[in-house]
């Protein structure tokens, strides 16, 4: 059986694309392996590298009242500032010198940190962002009960919203010091001259 007759000018044709992507492939190879091979060159004094340098971005303060002077577990005290913000009902563990094995401390630290200026303005800052969750439902808790009819709810509200400004009572002492006239009294006694106060007080009675 004869074979099929080769067309070589079709088959070369063919053929040449490859053998032109091969050799551009070895180029690259080439030239890549030939600028590994040269020395790294140094960078002069004075000018920025090609490359810029990512800068580090520093972190957000743990905290911002706090005395940090001297201290170096940070961590450990947002921990403590977060469990002295919870509710003695939800703390766990319960106890301050329990809260103290957990952070693998002496439970005399703590009571050291609680005394830095600054821990509690600490503590109320994160409560006061904890209960900033709650002051929608309890307002619209505490119009329900002003429409209810509870007047202590309705004052709440008024004074809440500035419609309602408390009122100062100043009490006005009285012009006449009644210690003042027992002493005079007495005085007039001690000196023998209670037939004058006698006499006085008729004027004053009238009898």
């Amino acid at each position: 059986m004869p074979k099929p007759s080769v067309k070589i000018a079709e088959a070369l044709k063919k053929i040449a694309p490859q053998q032109r992507e091969v050799a551009s492939v070895a180029a690259q190879v080439k030239a890549k392996a030939k600028s590994r091979s040269k020395p790294s060159e140094e960078i002069p004094k004075g000018k920025t590298p090609k490359t810029p340098i990512k800068t580090i971005s520093q972190p957000k303060p743990l905290f911002q009242f706090l005395d940090c002077k001297g201290l170096r577990d940070y961590r450990k005290i947002r921990v403590f500032i977060e469990w002295c913000a919870i509710s003695e009902d939800d703390r766990k563990p319960k106890t301050q010198r329990e809260f103290a094995e957990v952070i693998g401390v002496n439970p005399d630290t703590l009571s050291d940190w609680k005394k830095r200026d600054g821990f509690f303005d600490e503590v109320d800052k994160l409560r006061d962002q904890w209960f900033r969750k709650y002051v929608t439902e309890i307002d619209y808790a505490m119009v329900k009960a002003a429409k209810a009819g509870n007047p202590k709810a309705a004052e709440i509200f008024y004074k809440r919203y500035g419609y309602l400004v408390e009122k100062h009572v100043v009490e006005q002492q009285p012009d006449f010091d009644e210690n003042e006239d027992k002493l005079v009294r007495t005085s007039l006694t001690n000196i023998g001259l209670a037939g004058l106060l006698k006499e006085l007080e008729r004027e004053e009675t009238g009898h």
